[in-house]
């Protein structure tokens, strides 16, 4: 990718695409959509464990967190604790099955923090539907709403107060398009009162 300048980038990987026996984008997305019809996407390998726990863990236990929900829950619920005459917008970016969401949620709702919603945006409408369906059984379906999502097409037209990523980067084939488009996004300014 490094050696192809630029604008050759897109014809070239539509001829790649064209010897590999794929005849475009929309075979490229039913094939990810496929790949993930009965699987169960929370299942990690036991090494992603090893590694976040043995690499991981040690740079992140100083900070007041072990994992990256916990560090999600910590400034996102700061956020809605220091604005609780609002209801604070989170766009969560390739959210799947919505399994660390929802356990962001219920993680508030034992806090008490309630002035939250959840987008959750993702390509895969079956897996959304699976997010939507653990949310309505643990009573957490005010604070999520589900939206069929792909990058390529996908334009942001309102504001959020935080854009989140839960291990999905890694499906996005060009992430500085994503980057871009969150980048332009709209952001909602907080105002936060200064302590004296």
């Amino acid at each position: 990718k490094r050696c192809v300048p630029r604008p050759l980038r897109p014809p070239l990987r539509k001829c790649l695409d064209l010897l590999r026996g794929k005849t475009g984008y929309g075979s490229r997305i039913e094939a990810e959509l496929q790949s993930f019809e009965g699987v169960n996407v929370q299942d990690l390998p036991a090494i992603a464990h090893y590694w976040s726990n043995k690499h991981l863990r040690p740079i992140l236990e100083p900070f007041g967190f072990t994992d990256s929900i916990q560090c999600f829950r910590l400034y996102m619920s700061r956020l809605c604790r220091e604005n609780p005459e609002i209801r604070l917008s989170f766009l969560s970016v390739g959210a799947g099955t919505c399994a660390s969401e929802i356990n962001i949620a219920e993680w508030f709702r034992e806090n008490s923090i309630e002035n939250y919603v959840f987008e959750c945006a993702d390509i895969n409408p079956g897996l959304l539907e699976k997010g939507r369906k653990s949310a309505e059984e643990k009573n957490l379906s005010q604070h999520f709403v589900f939206k069929p999502f792909d990058v390529n097409r996908w334009r942001i037209e309102r504001e959020y107060h935080a854009i989140v990523a839960f291990q999905s980067l890694h499906h996005f084939v060009e992430l500085e398009v994503l980057f871009d488009k969150i980048h332009r996004a709209p952001r909602r300014r907080i105002a936060r009162s200064r302590k004296l």
